[in-house]
This record gives structure tokens, C-alpha cells and sequence, in this order.
């Protein structure tokens, strides 16, 4: 090859490496942008069980913040086709996960950060969050959401608040699982 050729060939690679280089920086700020959620999806039967405790009508909005794959708003609104359901979540790829698989079964996946979202239009609340990100989610949740909103938190109580139930989704010999259940 030709100079000219080869000082092509060296730009395109250079080029290729830079854009390389910009989207694995981009999916590790995606990664460390989690806010400490854990990445854990729920278990199908204990969405079911769930399922079996919720009171959802025509007019109830079900939302999962940080909802991953949107495995739990999937999954209930085949138990409640007449209700609306949400998922918001602010990472690309588990955003286009959820889409992909939730595109024809009216779920609705928001891609949108958390705390900047409007909460006043959700009747009913899941989060499967750490406890000190509950504390945050907690205070925006009292301050916009409607009195009678109803919040299910998954295994972490919020601190300072007492639950109106517990729901005992999944129980073995050394370990249970349970769903906090609160009203605003």
C-alpha cells in the first residue's frame, strides 16, 4: 500500500478506537448511575403472590420505580389487564430490555430519572430499593404524591415509617421475603 492509503487506514482505526473508547465510558457511568438499586430481578412467584394482595381497578396506576427489565409490571398486568402500568428507569439498557419485551402488552417504560419525575398521576407505588436511597424516595414520594397512594417496598422497610402491613411473599427455613406496604 501507498502512503496515502496507509495514513487512510491508521485515521479510520484511530476514528474506530476513539468511539470505542467514548461507549465503553458511557456504559460505565450507566453502570455506576444506579443510585445503589439493586440489580436483582424479582421472582415470578412472588410477583404472583403479590398479585394476590393487590386491590387494582380501571382507574389504578401501577408504577415500578427503577423497574429494570419491567419484569413486576409485566407480570401484574396480566393480572390486571384493566389497569394502567408503568416502569421508570433512567439506564439505557435496561430500559430498551423492558421496552423490547413489554411493546405490546400495554405497559408503559418511562426512560426518566426518578427525582425528576412527577409523581402526583400514580395511585400505587413499588420499589425494590436500598434502604438509604428509600430515605430520599421516601420524602418526594410524601411530598407530590396523593393521600391515598399506596407504596409497596420490597424487602427493605423505609426507616421512621411504620408499614400498614407486611405482606410475606416467599418463606424457607432461614429466610423470608416481604413486601412493606404504606400509605402516603
Amino acid at each position: 500500500m501507498d502512503p496515502v492509503t496507509w495514513n487512510f487506514v491508521i485515521r479510520i482505526l484511530l476514528v474506530l478506537a476513539i468511539v470505542f473508547f467514548l461507549l465503553w465510558v458511557h456504559i460505565l457511568l450507566e453502570i455506576f448511575k444506579s443510585y445503589g438499586i439493586p440489580d436483582v430481578q424479582t421472582r415470578s412467584e412472588l410477583i404472583d403472590e403479590l398479585a394476590s394482595h393487590l386491590r387494582l381497578d380501571e382507574k389504578s396506576v401501577f408504577v415500578d420505580l427503577w423497574c429494570g427489565s419491567g419484569e413486576v409490571v409485566y407480570q401484574l398486568q396480566k393480572h390486571f389487564p384493566s389497569s394502567s402500568f408503568h416502569g421508570i428507569e433512567s439506564r439505557i439498557y435496561p430500559v430498551w430490555k423492558a421496552r423490547k419485551r413489554n411493546s405490546e402488552n400495554g405497559v408503559h417504560i418511562h426512560k426518566q430519572n426518578f427525582f425528576t419525575t412527577d409523581l402526583s398521576w400514580m395511585t400505587h407505588i413499588y420499589c425494590y430499593l436500598m434502604p438509604h436511597l428509600m430515605t430520599r424516595v421516601r420524602k418526594k414520594i410524601a411530598w407530590e404524591c396523593a393521600s391515598w397512594t399506596m407504596v409497596y417496598v420490597n424487602a427493605f422497610p423505609v426507616e421512621w415509617v411504620e408499614p400498614l402491613t407486611k405482606i410475606d411473599l416467599w418463606k424457607q427455613k432461614s429466610f423470608s421475603r416481604c413486601v412493606y406496604v404504606y400509605q402516603v
